[in-house]
């Protein structure tokens, strides 16, 4: 009741901005007094760019998107030949004007741009104009009509390519993932979490940012074989045995995978909440849904804080 009070066609904030004036804004701009010197670091002006790539098509730099209308600007003077004898293009970028005003030609984008330019230019002349960003002469209007491109369907943009560097930070990007893969693979150890991590899954990962810390750490022993049992214990120099007195089978090493696949006191609660009573590779433990694995260490006491103390 209180916030309807807020609102009114009459007064109060506007009903369509409210939420990003009342809620979005302060948030963005807290601390903003203290931040704000950072952005002119060139490491975060990278990474601003980075964001804002996001937005536009194909990842595309927000120079190209800058660029890229003059050319179409100069297509349309073109294309009016003979009614007018000069043509006026007002810009709000001054990085966009130097670029297509230059002799030199940096980039792809800019020479289509140049080229339209010097097609008009050959019967009228032209002119470039900058604009301080927001400060009218249409630059409202302008502003109004590239924020409603937004709800275009990809049918309907134009693709104008990645650019060079971000074509150079994908290679090199792949190229680092391959070299981190491999040397993983080639990594010596870590038997258990090769098993059971053998790619990057975004889903999983966010499984375990959801869990709490108790259910984060059960999973990270499951995925890294890290977890407190009798031969993980003995390593640590815990424990002056690898093997479980609970376990029947002597010479028997206490591992994750041994509780996880065949430990034989636990054939019940595997098949209840795995689904088999029994499995012969860790690979087939590394297809479970991670939520089931919880489920079954939960129910079956092990892989918890107190488990090895209870199995001394």
């Amino acid at each position: 009741m209180h916030a309807g009070r807020c609102l009114d066609p009459t007064w109060g904030l506007s009903p369509t901005l409210w939420c990003y004036t009342a809620i979005v804004r302060p948030i963005l701009l807290y601390g903003v007094l203290v931040w704000w010197t950072g952005t002119s670091k060139s490491t975060y002006r990278k990474f601003k760019g980075k964001v804002q790539r996001l937005a536009a098509p194909n990842h595309c730099s927000i120079f190209q998107a800058e660029v890229f209308p003059i050319g179409k600007a100069a297509e349309l003077a073109s294309t009016a030949q003979g009614q007018y004898s000069k043509i006026n293009i007002y810009v709000d970028s001054q990085a966009a004007i130097k670029a297509v005003t230059s002799c030199r030609i940096s980039a792809k984008s800019v020479l289509s741009s140049r080229v339209a330019e010097m097609r008009v230019a050959r019967n009228m002349r032209l002119h470039f104009y900058w604009v301080p960003g927001h400060k009218g002469n249409g630059n409202e209007i302008v502003d109004g009509i590239a924020k409603s491109g937004v709800q275009l369907s990809p049918g309907n943009m134009i693709n104008i390519g990645k650019p060079m560097h971000i074509l150079y930070d994908d290679i090199d990007r792949k190229t680092r993932h391959r070299k981190l893969i491999s040397r993983w693979k080639d990594l010596p150890g870590c038997k258990t979490a090769k098993v059971m991590c053998k790619s990057v899954d975004q889903k999983y990962t966010r499984f375990l940012l959801e869990l709490d810390r108790k259910g984060c750490r059960t999973m990270v022993g499951i995925l890294t074989g890290h977890s407190l049992v009798a031969a993980h214990a003995y390593k640590m120099r815990l424990s002056d045995r690898e093997e479980s007195k609970k376990c029947q089978e002597r010479g028997t090493k206490e591992t994750v995978e041994h509780l996880l696949c065949v430990y034989p006191a636990l054939a019940r609660q595997r098949f209840r909440y795995l689904g088999a009573p029994q499995y012969d590779k860790l690979e087939e433990i590394s297809l479970v849904k991670p939520r089931k694995l919880i489920k079954f260490t939960s129910g079956a006491g092990i892989l918890n804080d107190d488990y090895y103390s209870g199995n001394t």
